[in-house]
């Protein structure tokens, strides 16, 4: 059942879609159209716009010293009818636009990627490697979507990605939203975070008025923090302050010190 309501939902937002200037031409429904399933971008107060968010960005800062890849995930959908065979798709690397180079990522994951049979969305996994150059500099990767002879190509907004590695560390998308609590970024305040605030500690879902980082059908936790104008505020968000109080603790009773970009230290302060 679910399957077959996604694939209603994908026929309604086709034909929805064809009032706009990324219509389909000559949209058939026997025929399935690929395209990158990136979110919504997110407006004022956190709330979704139209708009797709069209790039990706990864760091392996925040990885153990011995991991020297990762299988970034990017999602992937169809509009049509879900086939009962696997199918090819062709994925291309845009490379007047891109900056990797062989030894940052291992080109054969895009080499004839596999949508899987029955399902109208899938996940395209392309393998980065931990190269040196990256703790210095970001590298870009742009991918595009080719039509074949299993797929027409989905909306043109749709069709390109970008995907920005490096071995920087990263602030996470919430934070700025909660700077006025946790301060600067530091290293040692997002680890101590996710130490005190992991998956599953607590076990309350966002409602359906307050946006969050990750994934609204998941509990919060340190990956899934509300954004936008709840974010940072008590009444809206109890179970978060709670943890929040923990962590407090800890840097009121250990002397922590954060570097700054410009290499002086600073105590951590959680307010």
């Amino acid at each position: 059942m679910r399957i077959i309501f996604k694939y209603i939902v994908g026929l309604i937002w086709i034909i929805s879609a064809c009032t706009s200037e990324n219509e389909f031409q000559n949209f058939d429904t026997n025929t399935s159209y690929i395209y990158f399933d990136m979110p919504k971008e997110l407006g004022q107060y956190g709330k979704e716009t139209n708009e797709r968010i069209d790039s990706i960005e990864y760091s392996f800062a925040m990885e153990l010293a011995e991991v020297t890849t990762y299988d970034l995930k990017i999602p992937m959908a169809i509009s049509g009818i879900a086939a009962q065979t696997d199918r090819y798709y062709t994925v291309e690397l845009v490379g007047d636009e891109s900056t990797v180079s062989a030894e940052d990522w291992d080109i054969s994951s895009i080499d004839k990627p596999v949508f899987k049979k029955g399902v109208m969305f899938d996940t395209l996994k392309v393998k980065l490697n931990r190269t040196s150059v990256l703790k210095e500099e970001k590298k870009i990767m742009v991918l595009q979507l080719k039509a074949n002879d299993q797929f027409e190509l989905g909306r043109e907004d749709l069709l390109k990605i970008k995907i920005i590695i490096s071995d920087i560390l990263i602030a996470p998308v919430w934070w700025e939203d909660w700077k006025d609590v946790f301060g600067p970024f530091y290293l040692e305040t997002y680890l101590k975070w996710q130490e005190i605030y992991y998956e599953g500690a607590d076990p309350n879902y966002p409602p359906s008025y307050i946006d969050v980082s990750n994934d609204s059908n998941k509990p919060y936790y340190w990956d899934n923090m509300p954004i936008g104008w709840a974010a940072n505020y008590e009444p809206y968000t109890p179970s978060v302050f709670i943890f929040i109080a923990q962590l407090r603790t800890y840097f009121e009773e250990n002397e922590v010190y954060g570097t700054n970009p410009d290499g002086s230290k600073t105590r951590i302060k959680i307010y």
